[in-house]
């Protein structure tokens, strides 16, 4: 491979490219020095996405130092999928797509403005902390509605990675003082009685854990439980783990390559019937193995190197054994659950639980402050809110990537999500009312009703995206299609 080209990992579906792994060792040291050994374990994988995304473009020291060891890792990475779709730094220009250059050192702005409202928060007689998040939504807001680079991709990963920033300094800064005090599960001193670099480190801890690992509003019973194994055998657990993850995702990759359907402009996955339609589904399969892929990548470096143990941890995703009704799918709605019956089980979720909190968060807020009826009606109110704050997330990157409101159906595609769990909540205590319980049939049927709801709903929401270019597999490096060039030299591949 040319030792100049970068191939990317993919990530919803494009994001930071594989020589973005030496970053990953780096900013563990970096971050280690910087609170002085004292960094937050359980790092989750979102967090390491926004500091290598922010810093890739902003010291640019460190960019030139490793770039060429990351041309070296480029050989062997795991997940090379897509050079045009990784981050580039824009070409200097006045404008972009018709507007103002994307500043990617404004979301570093952000989050650093964030850090010191969570600070100043936990001062003693703190005030008019609320002011922190103006600046916030105002630069974010910018970003994204005026502003854009020439690589509409990687606008679109940027935004999608970052798009949990405004309800994320909602809940952190809007919404402090009307919840539970933030606390580590070993924390001893609250934070007015911190020094300014323990109040520095513990705010750096909560924002390096979107699941809250570690934390006394850690979803425990919603996350797969925490490894407990040694440093030496979860770290070869995990490397097993990636190998599974790359196998999977070069599989369905392979088909990505020769469906029409994800190709820039081409026919909509509705387009050729029910069983062609079913194809849409390997989306899922492509973030599944990408993200996890990526976090056990993670998780065997911080451990190895003794940053963090085994046990913050825990796989960013549920067992697929429990996902027989669409609740479960959507883990982070968990809370807002209002009927009993017993036809299903609360525990684990199958979705990563990054967005968990800040969604519920603010739909509880907004349930206060509107106050509906008591009961059922304010168990879906909050249903409803929580996946139209989400769909508002997602239509973030649907803008930056159209640079209009009208293409994209994030908002349209999440609050379906909504209505799908009301029918679902509604055929379920039915069923129970008559005296159906839970058993292998009730869970047979149930897998069939979420496959077929994801089939189809999923292309309302992957059709903009994927006719723009976002999936990408022209570049990509198969092992097994190399495989099969090697034995078979002079067959077709």
């Amino acid at each position: 491979m040319n030792k100049s080209t970068f191939p990317s990992f993919s990530l919803l579906p494009s994001s930071t490219s594989c020589k973005d792994a030496p970053y990953i060792v780096w900013t563990c040291l970096f971050v280690r020095d910087l609170l002085y050994k004292e960094i937050p374990r359980s790092v989750d994988t979102s967090s390491f996405f926004l500091f290598l995304t922010c810093t890739r473009f902003r010291i640019s020291e460190y960019t030139r130092r490793f770039r060429s060891l990351g041309s070296n890792v480029s050989s062997f990475s795991l997940f090379s999928v897509s050079r045009s779709a990784g981050f580039h730094q824009p070409s200097v220009c006045s404008t972009m797509r018709g507007k103002y250059d994307l500043n990617r050192n404004l979301f570093s702005l952000c989050y650093l403005i964030l850090l010191i409202a969570l600070v100043h928060g936990g001062r003693p007689n703190a005030r008019c902390n609320w002011i922190f998040f103006i600046p916030i939504f105002t630069l974010y807001t910018y970003s994204v509605f005026f502003c854009a680079s020439d690589n509409a991709v990687a606008d679109f990963s940027l935004v999608t990675t970052l798009m949990g920033l405004i309800p994320t300094a909602s809940d952190y800064i809007l919404l402090r003082n009307r919840q539970p005090e933030l606390k580590k599960i070993s924390q001893k001193k609250a934070t007015t009685e911190m020094t300014f670099t323990e109040c520095l480190t513990w705010a750096a801890s909560l924002l390096a854990t979107p699941r809250g690992i570690g934390w006394t509003h850690e979803p425990t019973a919603h996350i797969p439980p925490r490894p407990a194994a040694s440093r030496g055998k979860f770290i070869a657990s995990q490397f097993l783990w990636v190998i599974f993850y790359y196998i999977l995702l070069d599989i369905a990759c392979i088909h990505i390559r020769e469906n029409p359907c994800y190709s820039k402009g081409g026919p909509s996955f509705a387009a050729f019937g029910w069983w062609w339609r079913t194809t849409v589904l390997l989306y899922i399969i492509l973030v599944y193995c990408t993200t996890s892929g990526i976090y056990a990548t993670v998780s065997i470096i911080s451990v190895a190197i003794r940053l963090c143990e085994p046990g913050d941890w825990p796989h960013l995703f549920g067992s697929l054994s429990d996902a027989y009704t669409l609740r479960k799918c959507w883990g982070y709605v968990l809370t807002i659950f209002f009927f009993s019956h017993p036809l299903t089980k609360l525990d684990s979720r199958v979705w990563h639980q990054n967005l968990r909190r800040m969604l519920t968060s603010n739909s509880n807020f907004l349930a206060a402050v509107f106050r509906p009826p008591k009961g059922t009606f304010t168990t879906y109110f909050k249903l409803f809110t929580t996946f139209l704050i989400s769909g508002l997330m997602h239509a973030s990157g649907d803008y930056i990537l159209h640079q209009n409101f009208y293409q994209g159906t994030s908002v349209q595609f999440f609050v379906l999500q909504a209505v799908g769990i009301t029918f679902e909540d509604a055929v379920i205590a039915l069923a129970s009312r008559v005296g159906y319980k839970q058993s292998g049939v009730f869970k047979l049927i149930g897998f069939v009703w979420v496959f077929a709801w994801f089939t189809f709903c999923m292309p309302l929401w992957l059709d903009p995206q994927v006719h723009a270019g976002t999936i990408n597999q022209t570049d990509r490096v198969s092992l097994i299609r190399a495989l099969v060039r090697f034995f078979q030299p002079h067959g077709p591949v």
